[in-house]
């Protein structure tokens, strides 16, 4: 191959999917409130979704959705469970595609109790190719990424066991890959057990979270990824030396008609 045929060729790859980042313009989102935020995807490509990232003054809870009212989590959750930044971005358990013109929203309030400034980006590919784009949504519409988190989130920790609680969604199945979580006293006296529905415990004692699980630039990430079917649950018990408020993101992969 010369050097003729080698730009031919990288011409071509570059005509068809490039590296691509989508933002919006920086938001201000008042003390303890709410607001919308929304990234529309160009009419000239389809978006592919590998990561989250942002850039605030203080936290805050996320829910993410697509334009079609496809959501991506059961409930709020916090964003240093699953935005990372630049050097660390949160990847996702699973890549989303986008269509051209289509949109991601994300429904964002406030926990700093101050004035609060937010640019999230979204790390991807874009498709201009409509063939590969199309390719790509035929093998993949059923599955999406799925973080769950509590079923009553936040929860208080004491120090006493502090029991919690998720539940699958009954048309999910769904294939947990990695855990984040986020306290609001950085404790390291954070304990925690897990157990499925059918009674597996998931270790043989208590876990010193900060020892075993991260934030969303450090999320732990599993050996051997783990199933849950619709209405299975996960049983959890926490205490900590003090009282603590804990969030935690369980990120999986979801197959809405079954994972094929």
């Amino acid at each position: 191959m010369n050097r003729t045929d080698v730009t031919k060729y990288l011409k071509n790859i570059q005509d068809r999917a490039v590296q691509n980042w989508m933002t919006h313009a920086a938001v201000t989102v008042g003390a303890n409130s709410s607001t919308t935020l929304t990234i529309i995807v160009p009419s000239q490509y389809d978006f592919h979704i590998f990561t989250l990232q942002s850039k605030q003054t203080g936290v805050y809870t996320a829910e993410v959705r697509d334009a079609a009212g496809t959501y991506f989590n059961n409930k709020p959750l916090h964003s240093s469970t699953i935005f990372g930044n630049g050097n660390l971005p949160y990847r996702l358990p699973y890549p989303y595609l986008l269509r051209r013109s289509s949109a991601i929203v994300f429904n964002i309030s406030d926990l700093s109790g101050s004035s609060n400034t937010i640019q999230i980006t979204l790390g991807g590919v874009a498709y201009y190719s409509q063939q590969i784009s199309d390719k790509i949504y035929g093998e993949n519409k059923n599955i999406i990424p799925f973080i769950y988190t509590f079923d009553d989130t936040p929860i208080s920790v004491g120090t006493t066991d502090t029991s919690a609680k998720i539940t699958i969604a009954k048309e999910h199945e769904w294939l947990m890959t990695k855990i984040s979580y986020k306290d609001n006293n950085s404790s390291t006296g954070l304990q925690a057990k897990f157990e499925t529905s059918s009674g597996k415990a998931m270790q043989n004692e208590y876990l010193d979270m900060a020892t075993t699980f991260g934030n969303a630039q450090y999320p732990y990430l599993f050996q051997n990824p783990t199933a849950f079917y619709g209405g299975n649950s996960i049983t959890m018990k926490f205490k900590d030396t003090s009282t603590n408020t804990l969030y935690m993101a369980f990120g999986g992969i979801v197959g809405l008609k079954g994972i094929k």
